[in-house]
């Protein structure tokens, strides 16, 4: 009876070590991912902020393509009234 009492003692050990090394892998992994997504997050402010800085100049009327226009009319007549 000792025996199995301390093989029960070693298996939950076991399976405790194990939940602590997952656990401390996944600890690793949920840093790693903060760290690239404030990463990517500064890097976009980044971009944003040299984007902004342009000088944005409106382009030349002679460049700018007016599109043509479609106009339809159509009258339709509901009621004939008499005079």
């Amino acid at each position: 009876m000792c025996f199995s009492s301390i093989n029960l003692d070693i298996d939950t050990a076991q399976q405790l070590a194990l939940q602590e090394i997952l656990m401390e892998r996944s600890k690793l992994i949920a840093i790693l991912t903060g760290a690239i997504s404030i990463i990517l997050a500064i890097a976009y402010l980044i971009v944003v902020q040299l984007l902004d800085y342009r000088d944005m100049k409106p382009a030349p009327m002679s460049q700018v393509v007016s599109p043509s226009a479609i106009t339809i009319s159509h009258w339709q007549v509901d009621k004939i009234t008499q005079i």
